[in-house]
């Protein structure tokens, strides 16, 4: 038999979708006729009643209830219309870490709030049906690094597309929501991204709510994949006018890393020393060390450049990092490079590894940048095969076509090379080879790179 305050803990407790912690269920719970220190007591009894489970690893104890018993705390709540509001309490204890996992300690945050997410998959789930709040799009940026950082970029963009056509409730929430939206969907799909980017920077426009920073240097992302590099630049320029005008130091520096990637590619080293010295004191500010990471995958495409006998080790540094970090989404393109910089030192055994690993990422969690591996694959091919580069390349081409992306100006030179060079190569075999690379769909060309790929790797 259950007291009147162990029920309404364990009621409460039906708003877990997944294990959780004292802590979390202190936040949650406590209030309306339960206080703070009964929550450990009370739920101590419940799990003395089996009604609560207590697991025990290393590092803590997680708690969690039985799916029968969660639906039935879950439809006494509901009989009595009160769970949303218990669940809006859990969406609020997410957005209380928002300070940690944008600022020092975020690393441990992360994890904390990693061990929640089928807590978070509710909450978001509750809050994109509630339209009379912004608490989604609150919720969205808070928890932003769990989708970029954690190779659930997919999830991700999938959250962020609720935000298309909700109301403006809290322009600058939504503001912000829509860059970090535009961020972390440039991995899967640059048109959507760009939608949400242009979404932000009219609401901005328009309300003055707050400058579209993330939004924008998103979008510049965009414009450089798309091969518009005057606008890319041009666009970073427009970031840094407005980047004083942003409070929140997290917001400046994730636009400043997204412009630092864009001026690298773009190949406008004489800006970058400044830019990285305003990035590297920003996070040393804020002790992120999500940010200090990310700084060194930015400067990843003209490393070679600044530091030629340096480069090596300096990749594998940053590719280290990202695997301790879990941060799959930027090695899709941290190996990508390592591969072209192993291509460069001649050994193409070693180039075709870190390739088949970056295609691997891609497939896995960044979409976006299959063309940008393929690109670099075709290289590595035809130093061994021009045949099959051609037929690679042929593939290549279909599928930009499909995804409607055009590719970097780098990219897209190199791919007019790559043709040049083999034509006189193959001669009259290339369009036929051409042809048979226009065919395949995009199953067939990664499993095409795949096979090239291994046959270089392991002669």
């Amino acid at each position: 038999m259950l007291d009147e305050t162990q029920r309404r803990i364990f009621d409460r407790l039906a708003v877990f979708a997944g294990s959780f912690t004292i802590e979390a269920a202190e936040a949650v719970v406590s209030g309306d006729g339960v206080d703070e220190w009964e929550v450990l007591d009370g739920m101590l009894a419940l799990v003395d009643k089996s009604l609560v489970i207590a697991d025990e690893t290393a590092d803590a104890t997680r708690y969690r209830l039985l799916e029968t018993m969660r639906q039935f705390g879950n439809a006494n709540l509901t009989a009595v219309d009160i769970d949303a509001l218990w669940r809006d309490r859990y969406a609020d204890y997410v957005l209380s870490r928002r300070p940690h996992l944008h600022g020092s300690g975020d690393m441990a945050a992360l994890e904390d709030v990693e061990r929640e997410i089928e807590n978070i998959r509710v909450a978001l789930r509750q809050a994109v049906d509630d339209r009379s709040s912004s608490r989604f799009e609150e919720l969205l940026s808070a928890t932003y690094t769990l989708w970029q950082a954690r190779g659930r970029n997919s999830e991700g963009a999938s959250w962020a597309a609720e935000l298309l056509g909700r109301p403006d409730l809290d322009p600058r929430a939504r503001i912000v929501a829509l860059g970090f939206a535009a961020s972390v969907t440039s991995n899967t799909s640059l048109a959507v991204a760009e939608e949400m980017a242009a979404a932000a920077a009219d609401l901005s426009a328009t309300t003055g709510a707050a400058p579209p920073l993330v939004a924008m240097s998103a979008m510049n992302l965009c414009d450089m994949m798309q091969g518009r590099t005057d606008a890319a630049l041009a666009g970073c320029d427009r970031v840094m006018e407005m980047i004083a005008d942003e409070p929140e130091l997290f917001i400046r520096g994730w636009a400043l890393l997204n412009c630092i990637a864009v001026l690298a590619t773009c190949g406008a080293s004489e800006r970058l020393d400044a830019h990285q010295r305003d990035l590297d004191a920003l996070a040393e500010q804020l002790d992120n060390r999500h940010l200090q990471a990310s700084g060194a995958n930015s400067l990843a495409p003209i490393i070679h450049v600044f530091d030629p006998e340096g480069a090596h080790e300096y990749l594998l540094r940053a590719c280290a990092l990202n695997d301790e970090l879990g941060n799959t989404g930027a090695n899709s393109t941290t190996t990508m490079f390592l591969a072209l910089h192993e291509l460069r030192s001649g050994d193409a055994g070693a180039a075709a590894q870190w390739a088949r690993r970056s295609l691997e990422l891609c497939v896995d969690v960044g979409p976006s940048f299959i063309a940008q591996t393929t690109n670099a694959i075709v290289a590595i091919v035809k130093r061994a095969s021009p045949s099959d580069a051609a037929v690679l390349l042929g593939a290549l081409r279909a599928h930009r076509a499909r995804k409607q992306q055009v590719g970097t100006e780098a990219e897209i030179d190199a791919e007019a090379r790559y043709e040049t060079s083999l034509r006189r190569a193959l001669g009259d075999q290339f369009d036929a080879r051409y042809a048979e690379g226009l065919a395949l769909d995009e199953t067939d060309m990664i499993a095409n790179a795949f096979t090239q790929l291994e046959a270089i790797a392991t002669p």
